[in-house]
């Protein structure tokens, strides 16, 4: 089995942790085939994969691309939050 490229591993590991845990999931997620996820896969993530990662995923682009993402590194202004759980303001 070919080791997967540092900057997939690295965009799995963003999709994981909200949820997506399969890669036929992740590629559905960022609308491409399963035969470009395993394009990257051997060669690396392009640069339109890593920005739609970093839109739906919350991972940055150029940690993807450089293959050094960090769940850490996930901002949390970027995430996605549902506005049922954000608090309320007096008035509301």
């Amino acid at each position: 089995m070919t080791q997967i490229h540092p900057s997939v591993a690295g965009l799995y590991e963003a999709a994981r942790l909200r949820g997506h845990d399969a890669p036929a999931v992740v590629a559905r997620a960022l609308n491409v085939s399963a035969q470009r996820l395993q394009n990257w896969e051997e060669r690396g993530i392009s640069k339109e994969g890593a920005l739609a990662a970093q839109r739906l995923y919350g991972a940055d682009a150029n940690e993807l691309l450089e293959g050094r993402f960090k769940p850490m590194a996930t901002k949390s202004r970027d995430r996605i939050e549902d506005p049922a759980s954000a608090p309320r303001q007096a008035g509301d």
